[in-house]
């Protein structure tokens, strides 16, 4: 039987963690905790378009097909809820926003319609388009719910990683723990630590990134709504009054300190796309793993049974099912993993 030891539990390791056992492997996940993970922090939302041009994400019909059955399966798996399915309104700015949108139902986009109706209060001079094939994974359930299924297994360690444990020999890899003698002999270790990858000698050559993210938890007992407005930000109901609104982007910065000036801007954004008051509940940043192109980072570097899980970047709710299954497959089938996720592609 394959085994294999997931380093970290977000998002990515707990997906990889699901499909690996899933198809027969055994699993070990550690994780530390650290603060400045991107997963508890995201509001876990899914659609197939880039607003931007009005246009298909990154293989639309695979990635949304793959993520639909992982996640109902696994809530079936966990007993557990947390795979939401929420419409999407997009807010259009202006008329030529307004006819680009209807440009793209003519040429047969499927994913796309115009809006009906909109929310009672929803500032929208030019009109909108629904997407209904949008929604959100509830992460602090799931991750939680595969932490727990991990721990009554025997298969969830709580410690930090040191890469100076890993041996390598012919047979596959050994970690030992430096501070307690924690063993672990296996095939493979899989690094799915996101940002905390780049201190790793083996991420060196790789161009992974940090895109700082802040996001607020509001409510308002003025405006209630059973979908996501979007205008640029987008305001995500979440139940009881209560709405996640989003996100910033910042690129290159380490820090995971909320900041007054984005609270303000997001707030901003809130007022433009709404007529209520909002009040803030939570505010929370993270640090979400970036590449240069915008893919994936899978593999080994040098060939080595040391592995990257990582780069998901602002879509991982909607990208990592059909990753892990690439993943799998490249782990226990022997199959080559589409270049333009490999880490290949760098060197």
């Amino acid at each position: 039987m394959p085994r294999f030891l997931i380093v970290g539990q977000g998002l990515a390791g707990s997906v990889l963690a699901l499909e690996l056992l899933s198809r027969g492997a055994d699993v070990t996940v550690m994780e530390a905790g650290l603060p400045g993970r991107a997963t508890p922090v995201a509001a876990g939302m899914f659609n197939p378009m880039s607003f931007r041009r009005i246009l298909p994400v990154w293989r639309a019909d695979e990635v949304m097909s793959a993520m639909e059955r992982f996640y109902t399966a696994a809530e079936t798996a966990l007993g557990a809820r947390f795979f939401h399915r929420v419409p999407l309104v997009k807010l259009f700015p202006n008329a030529d926003y307004a006819a680009l949108w209807q440009q793209r139902i003519d040429e047969g986009l499927p994913w796309i319609s115009q809006a009906s109706e909109l929310p009672k209060g929803a500032v929208a001079p030019y009109g909108g388009g629904l997407v209904a094939s949008a929604g959100y994974v509830d992460l602090p359930v799931f991750v939680g719910a595969v932490s727990s299924r991990l721990s009554a297994d025997g298969r969830r360690v709580e410690r930090m990683f040191n890469e100076d444990g890993v041996h390598l020999s012919s047979s596959g890899v050994t970690y030992v723990d430096l501070s307690d003698g924690l063993r672990f002999e296996g095939d493979g270790v899989i690094l799915a630590t996101g940002t905390f990858a780049r201190g790793s000698r083996r991420m060196a050559a790789l161009p992974l990134q940090t895109n700082k993210g802040e996001v607020l938890t509001v409510s308002t007992a003025d405006f209630a709504s059973s979908v996501t407005l979007n205008n640029g930000k987008w305001l995500l109901p979440v139940g009881d009054g209560r709405f996640r609104l989003g996100a910033s982007y910042l690129p290159g910065a380490t820090d995971d300190l909320p900041t007054d000036a984005v609270c303000r801007q997001l707030l901003e954004k809130a007022a433009a796309m709404v007529d209520a008051d909002f009040t803030v509940l939570e505010h929370r940043a993270g640090l979400r793993p970036t590449v240069t192109d915008h893919r994936a980072l899978l593999g080994a570097v040098n060939n080595e049974p040391v592995y990257h899980f990582n780069g998901l970047g602002t879509r991982g709710v909607l990208n990592v099912p059909l990753l892990a299954r690439w993943m799998a497959d490249y782990l226990l089938d022997g199959k080559s993993l589409p270049e333009e996720v490999g880490v290949g592609r760098f060197g």
